[in-house]
């Protein structure tokens, strides 16, 4: 008898007759009749008999379960409804309890349309609703735990994660590729994997103090490319410096979270973007068309030593060796200097090189996989010739240039390693890598000689413009003076320490050295009576103090005061003026002088 009894009970729960004909099952809504398999539980605790009913709310089968002494049911399966459409609002009580749970797989691939879980549920198991055609699924705000894979595959558009939520599993989220916007309010923890493949995330909100979890890099939102907004601000936004050139700002209240989540994250727009126009905006500050190659080359040696600092964590991932690293650490960063390891200082200097138009490689050690520097083209036609450089190395020795422009045999014996090497291709990071292609062993073959060093220190002590001559005479003389009255000092270690910032100053001005001279003393004017007259003198240098003197012209009297001590003399043309010629006394903090040559204003 049981067992008749109990093959109807079957009958009534896959046909979905109605439960007031089965004794002993729990009624359901009357508008949704359900219908129920009662068990005896076997545990030691007795909870009860367990009931395994269902019922259709909305045109969708609902099945579920509960024990008699719980007040607490757990969804186990949701079927399509009729013609697979319409909205599903699960409802917050059956069998007089309240539904907590959706289990494993309850919805999984099933054709809904959109789904509203009542606010009573704590828990979505794993698979819960991957693969689901809904939409949109509007979640419990007493949700605490979601597992892995709840959602994955899902055609989920939005979701909000309510704030008991701290944790994110593993592929919860992943291949949800409808998924445009994440709120996760009070999430602190994200495994690695919870959203790879959300390929259409475009807006993410996340907590400051959220970290991932599962991998050694950020690299969580990978494969989210249109990723642009975080927290409601768009993360990257334009300035200009004072010259008028723009260039890209990462948001300040979002930028911890971009460190922490996408400093080494590939194929995010953003990220490309990002490094992209701050590295052509490095370019277009610290080298100028005047400039030649190797001088250019030095700027961006100077330019990433100054702004990056060894990361001494050896890398354990790809990622981790990301040129991101050296671009979104600098634009993360307080003090403007970011941290990288020794791929991610190669990476960044070959963008930077590219971006001015050197040629320039990455080269990879095959003994010790990982450690990379540089090989770089210098000059062009018959006069061109292969060099290598290691920006990291001459960061981590502090040394100013013994790591530059140096032959494949120089650098192996700095290296102490095998001379076993290759190119490395990196082009799928950014544009800006691989942009030339070659094999190392035709550009090693051409590196057979170490960029002129005059006096063996460090190319720079008298070869300052790097074109491969030193200063002699009076090109010595001008260059030192200069560094006198700029800067106070002019010894050659002065000289090195500061050289880069000076040709910053020439780059500014889009002039060498001889042509911002020659225009940044005053020059002779003619004039009608009566006109104003300005005489300026347009030099950079720290502190630097100013006085305009005046004689009769012709004279080797004594100079007058001229009536001004700033870098500018205003004068109103008057005829006795024709008498007299101008100068300036240009002085620092150090008791260096120069005087500008003697002008004249000459009135008519």
């Amino acid at each position: 008898m049981k067992h008749k009894r109990l093959s109807a009970l079957l009958t009534a729960a896959l046909t979905g007759i109605s439960a007031a004909a089965i004794p002993g099952a729990i009624p359901a809504a009357p508008a949704e009749p359900a219908a129920c398999i009662t068990a005896h539980a076997a545990n030691g605790e007795n909870p009860g008999e367990y009931h395994n009913c269902s019922t259709y709310v909305g045109g969708y089968e609902i099945r579920y379960n509960y024990y008699d002494n719980s007040d607490e049911v757990t969804i186990s399966k949701i079927d399509g409804g009729p013609h697979g459409s319409g909205p599903l609002v699960i409802p917050q009580k059956l069998a007089n309890r309240n539904v907590t749970r959706i289990d494993g797989r309850a919805a999984l691939g099933k054709c809904i349309q959109s789904i509203k879980l009542p606010n009573t549920v704590r828990v979505i198991r794993g698979y819960a609703f991957a693969g689901c055609s809904a939409t949109t699924i509007e979640l419990s705000s007493a949700l605490t735990e979601i597992e892995a894979y709840a959602f994955q595959g899902s055609k989920i558009q939005n979701i909000i994660i309510p704030e008991g939520v701290t944790y994110i599993n593993g592929s919860t989220f992943s291949d949800c590729k409808d998924l445009k916007t994440v709120s996760m309010a009070g999430v602190t923890t994200i495994e690695q994997g919870a959203f790879d493949g959300c390929s259409a995330l475009t807006s993410i909100t996340i907590r400051e103090d959220c970290v991932p979890k599962g991998c050694d890099c950020s690299c969580l939102f990978k494969d989210s490319p249109d990723i642009d907004t975080i927290n409601g601000h768009t993360i990257i936004s334009e300035a200009a410096d004072e010259n008028g050139r723009t260039y890209p700002v990462l948001d300040p209240q979002v930028r911890g979270i971009v460190q922490k989540f996408f400093w080494n994250c590939e194929g995010t727009n953003f990220v490309s973007d990002y490094c992209d126009r701050l590295c052509r905006y490095v370019v277009s500050t610290e080298t100028d068309p005047w400039m030649n190659d190797a001088l250019k080359a030095r700027q961006l040696h100077d330019w990433l030593i100054r702004h990056c600092t060894p990361n001494k964590v050896a890398p354990k991932r790809t990622n981790d060796m990301l040129y991101s690293a050296v671009f979104l650490s600098y634009g993360t960063s307080e003090n403007g200097v970011g941290k990288a390891v020794c791929s991610s200082y190669a990476k960044a200097y070959t963008m930077l090189l590219s971006a001015a138009g050197i040629e320039s490689y990455v080269i990879n050690d095959v003994q010790y996989p990982g450690y990379a520097w540089n090989m770089v083209k210098i000059g062009t036609g018959s006069t061109a010739q292969y060099y290598e450089v290691d920006t990291y190395r001459e960061d981590e020795k502090n040394a100013h240039y013994g790591y530059f422009l140096k032959s494949d045999s120089e650098m192996t014996a700095l290296h102490q390693s095998y001379s076993f090497n290759t190119l490395l291709a990196c082009a799928y990071e950014h544009e800006l890598l691989n942009m030339y292609t070659e094999d190392y062993e035709t550009l090693a073959a051409q590196c057979g000689s170490s960029y002129p060093d005059v006096n063996g220190d460090g190319i720079l002590d008298y070869d300052f413009d790097l074109d491969g001559a030193a200063l002699q005479g009076s090109d010595w003389n001008e260059y030192n003076g200069m560094m006198q009255f700029c800067f106070g000092l002019g010894s050659v270690e002065y000289i090195n320490t500061r050289m880069s910032e000076v040709f910053s100053y020439l780059c500014e001005s889009h002039m060498n050295y001889y042509d911002y001279m020659a225009a940044a003393a005053p020059s002779s004017v003619t004039v009608h009576e009566g006109e104003t007259v300005q005489l300026k003198v347009t030099l950079f240098g720290d502190d630097l103090l100013y006085q305009w003197w005046a004689r009769p012209r012709g004279s080797y009297s004594v100079w007058q005061y001229g009536g001004s001590d700033t870098n500018t003399l205003n004068l109103t043309a008057s005829s006795h003026m024709n008498n007299l010629e101008y100068c300036c006394w240009i002085g620092n903090k150090n008791c260096f002088s120069l005087y500008t040559y003697p002008v004249t204003v000459t009135v008519i």
